[in-house]
């Protein structure tokens, strides 16, 4: 090959040096585009995936082959990075650079062992759902949770549908994620009704989330079997990131599902030629993953303002007013103020972010209200704010007030830039009120040192607190409330109970709170109660009949034996310092009657079990189908008729217990299940229903007992799981090594 000469490398150099600037800014641009601007959430660090997820929801949909590469294309279209699917779409997802929460829904530990083998490295895996419809927390959910700690602690554990945060939070599932129903049924309803119950339920996760330390991903109608219009899309996706949610779940099932829209026109849910709805989910999404996403990962919603549509403003919301961070805006508007955790939990101060949403909606899908210039005006505390673009271009930064054009249900994100420290918390609480709230951060911080040397002045602190909170109108009364909990005025200014709600608890009840072991529940023949609090040196007195034990009560001072039902109320203190009327912790221990064993000779391992079909709604139909095969099985289990609809078992046996007590039985079951000890009814959890949880007591003598469980299936999974705690032994899934049954 003939060398070159300069004049044509000189030439070459001209020609190659634009594109090769072009492909660097076009590597940082991508860099840029895709980086987080905080770091997550701490509840969310341990975790492999720190994007802003938005899933759909769409395991329903099982394929495989080229069917599987045709649908992740169609999700990613519409604007999703994410999918809720089975393990199968893991490889499909990773061609199309997106992710799968993995269905595990209510697997046991040792089934998603099995799956975690084969799937908890693929690239693609963010986690695994393990439960949906939970409506409490479930056992077998956070035993899955416990062990992915422990084995993968880089997937995220989730769950759908807890309508018990606080008990969730003492789990490893840190998401809060329940469905937010109001455009998802009854959708003939007004729009500013649905508007108005989606943003009051999304204002409970809200607050539920930065009280608890938790995220919320909010699960919302989408391109799923329910009749959303695209502004009616757009207002739930951002709307959500207004209330601080971390990551969205939209239903996305359904393929072929069609409604009418105003004209008559029978249309798709899903198509992407023609398909409004499918095109406005995607002008939702991308925002979100493009821009959004990257500035909101790692914030907390501290309020929401809004200006009213028709009489959609949900309760908890901010009104804009003088002085304030938002002072003004135009009607049919909310702004969602969003700062980065850590200088949520310390107050220092660095920009924050406002969501600003047009709540204009209708429910038609071929019909959007139009773009208008909406104006926000700030309180003097902002230095400037400037609009983060659809485009990933930043606005120019704008003093005081900013103009924007939106339609109906659009979305865009502010960047806030204080003028000075403290002004973002004076701006949402008043000068006073950002002041009160820097003296409590002091005092608390004194009352933990008090408390750790055991040297605490409860009377002291207190007086200092409420002087404290009385620096701001509506802050009085704010302390010791009867159930220990912080209160404050209905308005916006309980965020500053809400900041140090912790140590407000403590003072009203909590560091002192006196704490039983066991914590309650029945006993034969005797029990013994041992009482202590977390503050050393303090004074306990308690009472067995229920009564005010500061009024009377005796000192504690050892274990306590119980021989009858007992109400053991108890008040704990420095010494001095027990009042009437203190706030006591209370628990119930009731003597049960126990059972005698049987004795009985002949039997064999295992439980018999009658298998017939008919459709029940309770376990009381079940005597009445007829029994198509029997035999014995080890445990209550009903694995070998796994994926079939309309049956029912009939499990009964003897089970052998080795002491005597009060024995707790646990049934998991979907649908129904009863269980009967003798002939004592122990637990009932009949009906149809999801994965759902009951116990129930019995006090056993040593030895044997006849069991009988009674279980149906109605129609789509099926489940059952019968455990027992007994005394000395955690709670298990019921042994076969305890089972037996009469030839």
């Amino acid at each position: 090959m003939k060398p070159m000469t300069k004049a044509e490398l000189g030439k070459l150099r001209l020609m190659v040096a634009p594109l090769v600037a072009a492909a660097i800014l076009s590597t940082a641009a991508a860099e840029e585009k895709s980086a987080l601007k905080h770091e997550p959430l701490d509840c969310m660090k341990r975790y492999r995936y720190h994007e802003f997820p938005i899933i759909a929801w769409a395991f329903h949909i099982k394929g495989g082959g080229d069917y599987n590469e045709e649908y992740m294309k169609v999700i990613k279209g519409a604007g999703f990075n994410c999918i809720m699917d089975v393990a199968g779409m893991l490889d499909p997802a990773e061609k199309q650079g997106m992710k799968v929460l993995v269905a595990a829904l209510w697997y046991d530990v040792p089934k998603l062992e099995a799956l975690a083998k084969q799937t908890k490295d693929h690239p693609a895996n963010i986690g695994y759902n393990l439960w949906d419809n939970a409506w409490d927390v479930p056992a077998p959910a956070v035993h899955c949770a416990e062990w992915m700690l422990e084995n993968c602690p880089h997937l995220i554990p989730y769950y759908a549908e807890n309508p018990n945060p606080r008990k969730q939070s003492g789990t490893p599932i840190r998401i809060l994620s329940t469905q937010n129903y109001a455009f998802s049924y009854n959708n003939r309803r007004s729009d500013v009704r649905k508007r108005k119950e989606f943003c009051h339920a999304l204002e409970i996760d809200r607050q539920w989330a930065n009280h608890l330390g938790m995220i919320h991903w909010p699960i919302m109608a989408g391109l799923a079997n329910y009749p959303v219009s695209p502004s009616e899309m757009s207002f739930q996706v951002y709307s959500a990131v207004a209330y601080g949610a971390q990551g969205l779940v939209s239903f996305a099932y359904s393929v072929n599902r069609e409604y009418q829209d105003k004209d008559g026109v029978m249309r798709k849910v899903w198509d992407p030629k023609e398909g409004v709805n499918y095109g406005a989910a995607a002008y939702a999404n991308q925002y979100v993953i493009d821009v959004v996403g990257r500035h909101v990962i790692g914030c907390r919603s501290v309020g929401v303002y809004h200006t009213d549509n028709g009489g959609d403003t949900p309760r908890g919301a901010l009104q804009p007013r003088p002085g304030h961070l938002v002072e003004k805006m135009d009607d049919a508007l909310m702004a969602g103020v969003l700062v980065v955790e850590k200088d949520f939990k310390s107050g220092a101060n660095t920009p924050a972010y406002v969501m600003v949403v047009d709540k204009r909606t209708v429910f038609w899908t071929n019909e959007t209200p139009p773009d208008r210039r909406v104006t926000v005006e700030f309180g003097p505390q902002i230095k400037a704010v400037r609009e983060l673009k659809r485009d990933g271009t930043v606005g120019e930064p704008q003093a005081g007030r900013i103009t924007l054009t939106l339609r109906g249900g659009d979305g865009r994100l502010l960047e806030v830039i204080p003028a000075e420290p403290e002004s973002i918390r004076a701006a949402l609480y008043g000068p006073a009120g950002a002041k009160a709230l820097a003296e409590l951060a002091g005092k608390t911080g004194a009352f933990r040192e008090a408390a750790a040397g055991g040297k605490l002045n409860v009377a002291g602190f207190k007086a200092a607190l409420a002087e404290a909170l009385k620096a701001h109108k509506g802050f009085e009364g704010a302390i010791a409330s009867p159930g220990g909990q912080a209160r404050l005025a209905a308005d916006e200014r309980r965020e500053v109970a809400k900041k140090f709600a912790e140590d407000i608890a403590s003072i009203n009840a909590g560091a002192l709170r006196p704490r039983f072991a066991p914590p309650a529940g029945g006993f034969v023949d005797s029990a013994s109660v041992e009482i202590s609090t977390a503050v050393s040196g303090a004074e306990i007195r308690y009472t067995l009949d229920g009564s005010d034990p500061a009024a009377g009560g005796k000192t504690y001072a050892g274990p306590i034996k119980l021989t009858e039902t007992a109400v053991v109320k108890a008040v704990a203190a420095l010494p001095g310092e027990v009042k009437s009327g203190s706030p006591a912790a209370e628990a119930r221990y009731e003597k049960l009657q126990a059972r005698a064993a049987e004795k009985i000779s002949g039997l064999r391992a295992g439980v018999a079990f009658t298998y017939a079909e008919g459709k029940s709604r309770s376990v009381s139909d079940v005597p009445g189908h007829k029994v198509s095969a029997t035999g014995v099985s080890e445990t209550f289990s009903i694995k070998r008729h796994l994926g079939k609809d309309r049956f029912a078992m009939t499990f009964t046996g003897y089970i052998k217990v080795p002491a005597d007590g009060a024995y707790t039985f646990y049934l998991t079951s979907d649908d129904g299940s009863k269980l009967t000890v003798g002939d004592v009814e122990v637990v009932n959890c009949d009906g149809r229903h999801p994965p759902r949880t009951a116990q129930g007591q019995i006090g056993l003598r040593a030895g044997l007992h006849p069991i009988s469980v009674v279980y149906f299936e109605d129609s789509g999974d099926e489940m059952l799981k019968v455990e027992y705690h007994r005394p000395g032994v955690e709670r298990q899934e019921v042994p076969a090594s305890v089972l037996f049954h009469k030839p």
